[in-house]
């Protein structure tokens, strides 16, 4: 049982990441500049982050630095030895489910997926390439630009 709970943790980390979900068509209106939707990206992927089980932080920093297949390893080894924190992990890799609704009830977030939207960042000056630049430059952006890049793979 712990080990099908593993297994579907890490899998379902690794799928919402890689398709990064963000970009919905817009349902509202906002008119930020490119560098208030960054500070909005960041802060609200923040303050997701800042909430979650640190084991799962480890993971997701882990699946860039060392790989997907080493860092379910790791987090696998973890939960056998920690079967205590199994039931905080699972409500935060439900968390991860839902990531746009997580990140929609997040005081201040709830726009930012019309914001990130594939028709707003189509009509915006900045482009994929620059978004990235901004976010991987910025101190405050750490799992903004992590799940960049796990898109991208």
């Amino acid at each position: 049982m712990k080990k099908h709970l593993i297994y579907f943790i890490t899998a379902l980390a690794w799928i919402n990441f890689s398709q990064s979900t963000l970009a919905q068509e817009p349902d509202s209106e906002a008119e930020l500049s490119e560098e208030q939707k960054v500070d909005l990206l960041c802060g609200c992927v923040s303050t997701f982050m800042d909430d979650m089980h640190p084991q799962i932080q480890t993971m997701i920093r882990d699946m860039v630095a060392i790989g997907k297949e080493e860092a379910e390893q790791n987090f696998t080894e973890y939960l056998m030895e920690h079967p205590e924190e199994m039931e905080e992990i699972l409500k935060d890799s439900k968390a991860l489910e839902n990531f746009d609704g997580s990140m929609a009830n997040i005081e201040g977030c709830e726009d930012l997926n019309t914001i990130l939207s594939d028709t707003k960042m189509e009509e915006s000056s900045m482009t994929l390439e620059e978004l990235e630049a901004e976010i991987n430059s910025r101190d405050d952006c750490e799992f903004a630009a992590i799940f960049f890049r796990l898109g991208k793979q």
